[in-house]
This record gives structure tokens, sequence and C-alpha cells, in this order.
């Protein structure tokens, strides 16, 4: 019914495909649910996809493919309130690192296939958080004196603007519209 709808609503300018994409690739499957794996469950997304934007196509529409965020192994809120709050909490070690090794093994595949997606296809653009938040020592968790994550794999709705309006900035949500803008995934805006 959606892809109909657009079909016949050449109006719609714009459109915005997201998704807990990290936690999808590995439940694809064809025919036969034996068969799931990542690697063909990310060359089937992929394939998906392409057939999806193939469909969606109209002059002027443009068609945003927003990736995930890295993904904690577990519940990073009680080490956050230890670290962060003015209360007073036995400390904890805040598991950082396993957002890195989740954004290598999971999201940075993921990420080459939205690429591949958007070189194919003239009225495709990306956003990849994950890809702007990861570097090869770590994952951002705050900007500015805010820590970002709301549970295992959400951004907190509650940020102050200037830390939503820096965030939204570095991802390029700002460009969003803007065919293959390209983002300087190198720097980390300054939110005091």
């Amino acid at each position: 019914m959606a892809i109909a709808t657009l079909r016949s609503r050449r109006d719609i300018n714009l459109v915005i495909l997201a998704s807990a994409w990290s936690t999808l690739v590995p439940m694809v499957y064809k025919s036969d649910p034996a068969l799931r794996s990542p690697s063909r469950g990310l060359a089937l997304l992929q394939q998906g996809l392409n057939d999806l934007i193939d469909q969606l196509h109209a002059n002027g529409r443009q068609i945003v493919i927003i990736g995930d965020v890295a993904q904690w192994s577990e519940d990073p809120i009680p080490c956050a309130l230890a670290k962060y709050s003015t209360v007073l909490m036995r400390p904890c070690r805040q598991p950082e690192r396993s957002l890195h090794a989740y954004f290598e093994a999971r999201i940075r595949p993921l990420n080459d296939a939205f690429r591949a997606i958007a070189d194919k296809h003239k009225d495709v653009s990306i956003i990849l958080p994950a890809a702007t938040m990861c570097r090869d020592d770590g994952c951002m968790t705050t900007l500015g004196n805010q820590f970002l994550y709301r549970d295992v794999g959400h951004i907190r709705r509650n940020l102050p603007m200037p830390t939503r309006e820096a965030f939204a900035g570095m991802l390029g949500i700002d460009d969003i519209a803007k065919p293959h803008a390209r983002r300087d995934f190198g720097s980390i805006p300054d939110t005091q």
C-alpha cells in the first residue's frame, strides 16, 4: 500500500528509509529460514533496497537512507548515571568498547552496502550515524557534557536544544535532501 501511494503521488518529494538495520540483517532470508546468515541477509537487504528504490523513482524525489547508531552490548544507563549525575553511586565500568566492536562487526558492512546503493542511484542520499560517531579508537558517547544514549540503541530525545542541533549538524540532517551531500565525518562540534 505504501509503495502504491508513493508511486501514484509524484508530489511527495522526500522519502526516508530508516530501520534497526543491523538487527534486521541476520533475520532476512529468501525462501528457507535455515539458510539465514548475516552475509546472505546483507546481500538480500541490499538487493531489496535497490529494487524498492527502483520502484520509488520520481522526478525531483529524494530518497534518504538513515543507518544505525552504534549499539551497546548492555544497558549503558546505570553506568552513565554513576558517571554523569550528582547522585552518589558506586562507580562502574562502562563497556564503551562494545560500541566499537558492534560497529566493526555489524554496522560497517551495512554502511558499505548503503554507500554502494547511493553510488548506484543519483537520487539517494545516506546518513550514517555510527560512521560519524565511531573512529578507530572507539565510539562517541557524549556530545559536549551530555550523555547521548537512552538505552542500548537509541539516542535520547530529551537532549538540550544546543546538543540536538550540534548532533543533527554533525550527522548532516540539515542537508538531508541534498543528493550525495558530502559530510565531514572527522569533526565533532563543540556545544559549549
